[in-house]
């Protein structure tokens, strides 16, 4: 079964010259466009059985003029950057099916970040971060400060019968939540340059880390579920964590006056599992995984002062012990109304946090995740392709005793959070122009607003416009009306080959 919708200041910083103060962001992104666009030339490689295809993309997020608060001191001249991200990205995808039961895949990226060129406020810092033990040989990133290569997927396929094996560095997608995960915790995330402030309707598609895994699937063919599947995902340890923007960096999020040292320690294999069928018009998952926590929990180590601001830094070590997280999914096809309802949950009964604000030790809570969705096609528009409508609630409950004392990135920890969302995608023009638009709520007084255009452009080329608004009196660390100082607007100019 398919689900109705799918969403699913110095020389060395670069070549290009900018003025004083910096060039004007929105000059520059137009300036920029034209200069690459005449470029393009439509392709498709083969080299005996291996196709090449890809594509080159050019993101700009001119900052909206807040300051972000977490870069104080962070910064060679006060004030905000007139970016938050100017990027070019070459993704090349390389594929061989070798004979009926063999094939490959290769998906190297390069990287040229210009936003410190665009912006002489901005120090240096590393673009795409790989600041952990063992992090560039698992990561397979390599590269200076603004141009980086990395081997962001290699893997090989094996299918015969109801067997398949997939060996290599590859991306895992769990779940169909949107905007929020809770089934989807196979990989961590890279937030270094954009958050989860993308295109909502991609979901975390281009920021999910891919890491080596075994992975097996196998058929258990039965008269009272005929499509029941087996899962087995192993990695031997090649551990990535959760990798945040850099501090100075325009999408930073730790405050200045704390310094975090990544603890990762390779070698702790993650093991997972899960079991996928339908039964009538209900489709299930049944899930378990074990690894070390994708996120970093942060230990007092020392505390130290300087002669400027901030005057003080704190350290902490970045620990990431192991949890256990069971969990399952339902989709029911609700014919007489045509729609999909859904639902996800998951419980860790070992979820880490910090314990108290001094953050002296790590102590554990039981978490429960869930989310209820409804997703349906209505036709709002004569003539045109129906609107895709989702709704989500979305509810986080931690258990246990003394939640006062719990911290989570140095803010209290509620003991029930609960956020409702609302997706609309309404295809135009047969589906070569879309209109989006995403609201997050937080029952605390929180908000995040999305609105977008996603353009297709011939066959080659699309557009995306899309402007993110964040809000409200809930401010703690890491909830949505924190990230106040991150409103502005994505463009993104994509040319595929």
């Amino acid at each position: 079964m398919k689900r109705i919708i799918r969403w699913r200041r110095s020389d060395e910083r670069g070549t290009v010259p900018f003025p004083e103060g910096g060039l004007s962001p929105w000059v520059f992104a137009a300036t920029f466009l034209i200069l690459v666009t005449p470029r393009f030339t439509a392709a498709q490689i083969r080299l005996g059985s291996f196709e090449i295809t890809g594509f080159y993309q050019l993101s700009a997020n001119p900052s909206s003029g807040h300051v972000n608060p977490n870069n104080l001191g962070l910064l060679d001249r006060p004030g905000a950057p007139n970016f938050l991200l100017l990027r070019q990205l070459l993704d090349l995808r390389i594929y061989s099916q070798f004979d009926e039961n063999w094939s490959a895949f290769v998906q190297p990226r390069l990287f040229h970040d210009i936003t410190k060129s665009a912006d002489s406020r901005l120090r240096q810092y590393e673009s795409l971060p790989a600041d952990f033990s063992g992090g560039n040989g698992v990561l397979l990133r390599t590269g200076g400060k603004d141009v980086k290569a990395e081997l962001w997927q290699a893997y090989v396929d094996y299918r015969k019968g109801n067997l398949w094996v997939r060996l290599g560095k590859q991306s895992i997608a769990w779940g169909e939540a949107v905007a929020l995960r809770v089934l989807d915790t196979v990989n961590p995330l890279d937030l270094s340059q954009s958050l989860f402030f993308d295109r909502a309707a991609e979901e975390f598609d281009a920021i999910r880390i891919p890491q080596w895994f075994l992975r097996a699937n196998h058929g258990l063919q039965n008269e009272t579920i005929p499509d029941l599947t087996a899962e087995f995902l192993l990695n031997p340890g090649a551990v990535v964590p959760t990798l945040l923007p850099p501090q100075g960096s325009p999408y930073n999020v730790v405050p200045s006056i704390v310094k975090i040292n990544e603890k990762v320690s390779q070698g702790e294999p993650t093991v997972g599992g899960r079991l996928t069928g339908t039964v009538a018009d209900i489709q299930f998952s049944l899930n378990f995984i074990t690894k070390p926590n994708d996120d970093a929990v942060g230990v007092f180590k020392s505390i130290s002062f300087l002669p400027s601001p901030p005057f003080a830094q704190i350290r902490l070590d970045g620990k990431h012990p192991r949890v256990y997280i069971v969990g399952g999914s339902a989709n029911y096809v609700w014919h007489k109304v045509g729609a999909v309802l859904r639902a996800e949950t998951t419980v860790t009964p070992n979820a880490p946090f910090q314990r108290g604000a001094a953050a002296t030790r790590i102590v554990e809570r039981p978490v429960w995740k869930s989310v209820l969705a409804v997703d349906r096609p209505t036709y709002v528009f004569p003539d045109q392709d129906s609107m895709n409508i989702g709704f989500q609630f979305f509810e986080t409950f931690t258990g246990g005793n003394g939640l006062n004392k719990v911290r989570s990135g140095g803010a209290k920890v509620d003991q029930a959070l609960h956020q409702f969302s609302i997706l609309l995608q309404q295809p135009l023009f047969q589906k070569r122009l879309t209109l989006e638009f995403l609201w997050v709520y937080d029952n605390d007084d929180a908000h995040w607003l999305q609105a977008g255009i996603h353009w297709e452009i011939g066959t080659n080329m699309r557009f995306d416009l899309f402007h993110n608004e964040f809000g409200g009196a809930e401010k703690r660390p890491g909830r949505l009306g924190s990230f106040f100082w991150a409103d502005g607007t994505f463009l993104r100019f994509t040319y595929g080959f």
